[in-house]
């Protein structure tokens, strides 16, 4: 049996059906969504958002100090209303997560 020939990573992103470009996909979404989640927040808070992600309907938000988080625990339900309408992005729970020193 013969080995498959390599593939260059340029072919390997114009197949949507490849692992690579999936992965792509993916990073590309996730960060849609954390920059739509920052542009919801006041700037101040927005600007300690590291990342966010949707996971099984729940709205997983990383920030840079648990005051930050708690700030953004108290603005869950405008979040995730304003996510559904203006977004069409469903969220039934937000997670608040905090990663420091970065």
């Amino acid at each position: 049996m013969k080995p498959d020939k390599p593939q260059s990573i340029k072919s390997l992103l114009k197949n949507s059906g490849s692992a690579l470009a999936q992965v792509v996909a993916d990073a590309a979404a996730h960060e849609r969504l954390s920059l739509l989640v920052r542009r919801l927040l006041p700037q101040d808070l927005g600007a300690h958002v590291l990342s966010v992600n949707l996971r099984d309907e729940t709205l997983i938000i990383i920030t840079d100090s648990a005051a930050w988080a708690t700030q953004i625990r108290y603005l869950q339900g405008d979040i995730m209303q304003a996510l559904a309408t203006k977004h069409g992005v469903v969220a039934r729970k937000l997670v608040t997560k905090v990663r420091p020193g970065t």
